[in-house]
């Protein structure tokens, strides 16, 4: 298994040296260092000497991690402190990548909710338009459907009405042809009683 944690730190501290280094190069140069920040590097030095060792006994499972740590001299203390700044300047600017990035992913997130959601609505006022399209053309099936309902029973009274027409126009007829056939038949008794 690799130690993906150790490989990180040294990645890390590789980093790091090319500002340490220029960071002594600056203090050192710099003969007359303020004392106060000689005093601020000192106690940064000392802090992560005393952390460092404690999780090393930790992670050796050493006994006493609580035990007396002795103290780095003043210029090691220096040193341990100017690396422990360009680690948390490393770290620092790392963490603030790494925040600005998720920060980014999640504005991306958020703007392609955004669009998602108005595509949505549109399909849906697109829906809705739709919807009140379709009761509109289905009211006027309704209607058309009711017309040709309409049609069709005319048709049919026509039909009836046509047919009812022929059968009183037979049957006029036939009441004609008798009433001229009993016209015939009187006129037939009245010339014959004139002769």
């Amino acid at each position: 298994m690799v130690p993906w944690g150790k490989l990180l730190s040294l990645t890390i501290r590789m980093f790091t040296k090319p500002v340490t280094n220029y960071i002594k190069l600056g203090l050192k140069s710099n003969n007359r260092q303020s004392m106060y920040t000689k005093k601020v590097l000192v106690n940064l030095g000392q802090f992560y000497h005393t952390i460092n060792i404690r999780i090393q006994r930790r992670a050796f499972n050493m006994s006493g991690g609580d035990s007396y740590i002795k103290p780095l001299t003043e210029d090691k203390a220096v040193d341990q402190g100017i690396e422990f700044f360009g680690e948390i300047l490393v770290y620092g600017t790392l963490f603030t990548w790494g925040m600005y990035e998720l920060n980014k992913y999640h504005q991306e997130g958020i703007r392609k909710e955004a669009s998602k959601a108005e595509v949505l609505a549109n399909i849906h006022t697109n829906i809705e338009g739709l919807t009140g399209k379709f009761s509109s053309v289905q009211e006027e099936v309704t209607k058309l459907r009711g017309q040709l309902d309409d049609i069709e029973r005319r048709k049919e009274v026509l039909k009836e009405t046509k047919a009812n027409i022929g059968d009183y126009r037979g049957n006029s007829d036939m009441k004609h042809g008798r009433v001229n056939l009993i016209k015939l038949d009187d006129e037939k008794e009245d010339k014959s009683k004139a002769k």
